[in-house]
């Protein structure tokens, strides 16, 4: 390499041209870049099933009741980590057939400020009603952080919600995103 280089530099200094700058080095370049992209491939997100396995194998305590209930409305709302955290009780609303929906409020796309509704299962009712009632959440933010194992602190942060996804992948279904090829969200 480095007598490659210092070759092209006394080219250079006797006056001759680089014979890299010429058009036809240029085309070759483009046209090896067009077949060998360095572009990575789309991670595979997650699905239903693997947040079913989750669900299952997200253990006791506080902390898995809202990792659940995080996953699942964010699954089911398609929110940014933004939305997500912005969420307060008075945005949800409960319907008697056992499913609900969100309003998100604030969102990154949203330039006139006029919020989006968004659905919520059953599933995702029940495991939001879980974290709601042991969390003995009344009003405000539905997502906050945890202080120890048992006391609620205030709302969580955005970039707390990377970390949750990092801390699903490292504990609960680390095999699902290996043999899915799914990263962790960021």
């Amino acid at each position: 390499m480095k007598d490659e280089k210092s070759h092209l530099e006394s080219k250079t200094t006797a006056g001759l041209l680089n014979p890299c700058s010429g058009e036809a080095v240029r085309l070759a370049l483009k046209k090896m870049g067009r077949e060998t992209s360095a572009r990575q491939a789309q991670a595979r997100a997650l699905g239903w099933n693997e947040i079913k396995e989750f669900i299952r194998s997200a253990g006791q305590g506080l902390r898995a009741d809202r990792e659940r209930a995080l996953l699942c409305v964010a699954y089911e709302t398609l929110a940014r980590r933004a939305e997500l955290v912005a969420l307060e009780l008075q945005d949800i609303e409960f319907w008697p057939n056992g499913t609900g929906q969100a309003l998100i409020r604030r969102g990154k796309t949203d330039a006139e400020r006029q919020g989006r509704v968004a659905y919520l299962s059953r599933e995702t009712v029940k495991w939001l009603k879980i974290w709601l009632d042991r969390g003995k959440i009344s009003e405000g933010p539905i997502f906050r952080r945890l202080i120890g194992r048992d006391e609620i602190g205030e709302a969580l942060h955005p970039g707390s919600i990377a970390k949750f996804g990092c801390h699903l992948a490292a504990n609960s279904v680390a095999w699902i995103m290996q043999y899915h090829k799914i990263t962790c969200l960021g």
